[in-house]
């Protein structure tokens, strides 16, 4: 086989089957698909097990859009390797929207207030959300950071627009993240709700 080609010669603008492997092309900029979570029937959470890390990636997008059926607020908990919940009291530190005051607690509110009007018909929400995972580290070096909007159709009927920003606080966080989980305060999340997880790379 030759071992170099004339790039005047070879028209790359073809389709070709390589059977070895390519390297020295460097990978594409973008998002990579990693995870889609569709529920068949209604459920109490969705997770997204061992499927963060950052030999993998640092960023991470994530979508989602479904209804709840309670009148609740939905939230998230990072989770370890062990896809045990990371929830120790007051390690998590945001607010939502610029007027929310910054609060600690165990678990991130996705929604500042609760979604829901008319029973279930009208309790529709979408999440678009950015993860990046800053000093990921060691004890007292991990700080995952997570920004995003959410659009909720609230109790009384009106829909809201809200920015949401939520940080591990490193003086309490010791575990490194391995995935998330999403659930509603009370309730299920309704069956056709659909979660998508992306790397950035």
């Amino acid at each position: 086989a030759a071992d170099a080609v004339d790039n005047t010669i070879l028209d790359l603008a073809d389709n070709f089957a390589f059977t070895g492997t390519v390297t020295g092309a460097g990978g594409t900029p973008g998002l990579v698909h990693l995870s889609t979570s569709t529920l068949a029937s209604d459920a109490t959470e969705v997770v997204f097990n061992s499927l963060i890390n950052t030999s993998t990636y640092t960023n991470y997008k994530i979508h989602a859009q479904g209804h709840t059926s309670a009148d609740a607020n939905v939230r998230a908990v990072f989770r370890d390797s062990s896809n045990a919940d990371i929830n120790t009291s007051g390690l998590y530190r945001g607010r939502i929207a610029r007027t929310s005051s910054i609060a600690d607690s165990s678990y991130i509110t996705l929604l500042g207030g609760s979604v829901g009007y008319n029973g279930t018909e009208e309790t529709g929400f979408t999440l678009d959300i950015n993860l990046n995972l800053i000093n990921q580290g060691s004890t007292n070096s991990i700080m995952p950071q997570l920004q995003g909007i959410t659009q909720f159709v609230q109790n009384n009927g009106n829909p809201l627009v809200q920015h949401i920003g939520y940080t591990m606080r490193p003086s309490v966080a010791t575990t490194a993240v391995a995935g998330i989980r999403f659930y509603p305060a009370s309730g299920n999340f309704k069956a056709g709700s659909k979660f998508v997880l992306y790397g950035l790379a």
